[in-house]
């Protein structure tokens, strides 16, 4: 499974303690995939979307924070308008099936 999403590519120094992140789109490759309720009332159906992706060779490794992958929130409403909504059954994580290649 694949998305377009933000990945950190360079650090920048704002000032001589301030550093921030220049970001760049690309595509990725999901290992894990959660989702959060957006409202109180579960019935609504409104979640957020994180996941878990593989490095990508632009991944500024600095930006994982010590963690063995990075994890980034899933716009689906522009980049990814056709991305297939996974069936989570009664739970808030859906871990990605590797696919066979031959």
């Amino acid at each position: 499974m694949k998305i377009l999403a933000s990945i950190p590519v360079e650090r920048v120094q704002v000032s001589a303690n301030t550093f921030t992140y220049r970001t760049e789109i690309h595509e990725l490759t999901v290992i894990l995939v959660m989702r959060y309720a957006s409202t109180r009332r579960r019935e609504l159906n409104r979640f957020h979307y994180q996941a878990d992706v593989e490095d990508h060779p632009m991944l500024l490794q600095e930006a994982k924070h010590g963690r063995k992958h990075y994890r980034v929130n899933i716009q689906r409403h522009g980049m990814n308008d056709k991305w297939p909504l996974p069936n989570f059954g009664d739970k808030d994580v859906y871990e990605v099936q590797k696919e066979n290649v031959e």
